[in-house]
């Protein structure tokens, strides 16, 4: 039997007994009595010192451990248990929302389960039973017919949908009840956790079915393309100069109008932070910055190029018929019912006219600075530095990293009734 069989069958048997480990008294006590009631036998230690204490003296199914406690927090607690018994399960319990770092560290460490608190009893229960093999596969969800919930659809960018082989169903007493080929991938539901803001309730699909769904409702790309299609093409007797005094014509077909909104539109729902259009040697490639790097998106042909940029040039009342100099300028376009500003920017290539188009969510730009993902106590010396009555801060980082919502977060942190506050961009 190979060794990673040989770990899942260990893992598999039936739990019996629980260690909590967890600062909290009362916490405990209430999980304690709701486990004991179900059967379990339960033990508790206020931390992670003592945890080890009690696993070398006594054996343990399943460890649940804070991720937050004094002294020894819980991924240190958690690597120090998978030494002394790496065959033990163990489960992350955090009521912070804000701690991916921990999380993700608790993932690599090989943590079995992430609860977040205030707990659902119901979740934890059917976890611990699902993890023990003491409860069957979640049920196999019919995707055709299903009734999706564009709400849902909203909150889960197409690329991280593909990349985990999921789909967003419906949102459920404060719950995202998602779709997945793989139930058990504790890495995607972290991911659709922090990018949601909400907990993951998963159930099983087909991953074929998934895929065909992905198609079906996030069909920005293809919407794009039959618009593109309608497109009419010029003639092949038509020099380029001609092409581009045409284009303003061209530019009010409605297609070319649609195909820019759906454009914009799929880079908001992506959370991209660049749309670059780039016409190559045979085609025109359209890029999303998504998280500071570019993703191919879609690949257009040639003949579209012109009336594209045209298009774009009149949102951002451009001058059309400059294609040689630098341009920039910016327009607004309503998404979702939010405000979204786009700032543009085109040069010139070897192969034409290229565009930059900046995407300003203005929903997501302002946000408190315990809001942007800091540990305890990074936050804690980065406020101690913004408040110290002299010196400089300098933020790096590449694009879409959030320099700017950091800087602004900490603006937000001075008093301005003290301070004169001038900034200079």
């Amino acid at each position: 039997m190979s060794e990673t069989a040989q770990t899942t069958e260990l893992k598999q048997r039936a739990i019996k007994n629980i260690l909590i480990v967890d600062d909290d008294p009362e916490m405990c006590e209430t999980l304690g009595d709701i486990l004991e009631d179900r059967g379990y036998s339960v033990s508790v230690a206020q931390d992670g010192k003592t945890a080890l204490e009690a696993l070398r003296r006594d054996h343990f199914d399943l460890v649940m451990i804070d991720i937050m406690m004094p002294g020894m927090n819980g991924v240190e607690t958690l690597n120090q248990i998978k030494a002394i018994n790496p065959y033990v399960m163990t489960l992350i319990m955090t009521g912070h929302s804000k701690l991916e770092g921990f999380v993700s560290e608790a993932l690599w460490a090989g943590v079995d389960g992430i609860l977040y608190k205030p707990f659902d009893v119901g979740a934890v229960i059917e976890m611990i039973e699902r993890k023990s093999g003491t409860r069957v596969d979640l049920p196999l969800v019919d995707l055709k017919g299903y009734e999706v919930s564009q709400a849902a659809l909203d909150l889960v960018p197409e690329d991280l949908a593909r990349k985990h082989t999921l789909l967003p169903l419906r949102v459920e007493d404060g719950y995202l009840v998602v779709a997945m080929a793989d139930p058990t991938n504790l890495y995607a539901i972290e991911d659709l956790r922090v990018r949601t803001g909400l907990n993951v309730r998963p159930v099983r699909a087909m991953s074929e079915d998934i895929e065909r769904a992905i198609v079906r409702y996030y069909q920005a790309e293809l919407e794009i393309e039959r618009q593109i299609e309608r497109i009419t093409p010029l003639t092949t007797d038509v020099d380029f100069d001609t092409a581009e005094r045409l284009s303003a014509d061209i530019v009010a077909q409605t297609p070319i109008a649609r195909a820019v909104q759906l454009m914009i539109h799929q880079a908001v729902r992506d959370q991209a932070s660049d749309i670059h259009i780039e016409p190559q040697e045979k085609h025109l490639r359209i890029r999303y910055r998504i998280d500071g790097v570019l993703h191919d998106t879609m690949s257009l042909p040639l003949r579209v190029h012109a009336p594209l940029l045209s298009r774009i040039k009149v949102l951002a009342n451009m001058n059309i018929a400059e294609r040689r100099r630098p341009q920039d300028g910016q327009f607004t376009v309503e998404v979702g019912g939010r405000p979204v500003d786009i700032r543009v920017a085109t040069i010139n290539s070897i192969h034409g006219e290229m565009a930059v188009l900046r995407v300003l969510d203005k929903s997501v730009s302002v946000r408190a600075l315990d809001e942007l993902g800091f540990l305890p106590d990074m936050q804690e010396a980065y406020q101690k530095v913004i408040h110290a009555p002299w010196g400089i801060v300098l933020v790096s980082g590449p694009t879409g990293s959030g320099k700017t919502s950091t800087l602004y977060a900490s603006l937000n942190q001075l008093d301005r009734d003290e301070n004169k506050i001038i900034t200079i961009e």
